[in-house]
């Protein structure tokens, strides 16, 4: 099959329309199915695969989760205090990862940061 991989958050909302989409492209395609059952993060390359290559690609849109990944891994970095003024300038709702017992500064910041700005 000739299409582009591309990879992306596993945490997303499809359309009815979507889903539909993929649930039969996938019966069409179980070859797809086949090679993803072995492929390393395949829950963050197969929908958005199938849906890159595809008439929804002009209506893929970022989601709104802020993750930065750790460099040189696999893993999402820890969010800490030396990151709030990033958190704060993105365009984002939702953020991941924290820990309390890493740094638990970060979360006063943004419950002061909330409170401050209804």
């Amino acid at each position: 099959m000739d299409h582009e991989l591309v990879g992306r958050f596993n945490w997303f909302t499809l359309s009815y329309p979507a889903v539909q989409y993929l649930l039969q492209f996938l019966e069409e395609h179980p070859e797809l199915i086949r090679y993803y059952k072995f492929c390393w993060g395949a829950d963050e390359f197969i929908f958005s695969t199938i849906l890159y290559n595809s008439h929804f690609k002009p209506r893929l849109v970022d989601n709104l989760l802020y993750c930065s990944w750790a460099p040189g891994s696999g893993h999402a970095k820890t969010l800490t205090a030396e990151d709030f003024e990033t958190l704060k300038a993105s365009d984002k709702l939702l953020a991941r990862k924290f820990d309390m017992a890493v740094d638990a500064k970060i979360f006063d910041l943004l419950e002061d940061h909330i409170k401050n700005n209804p």
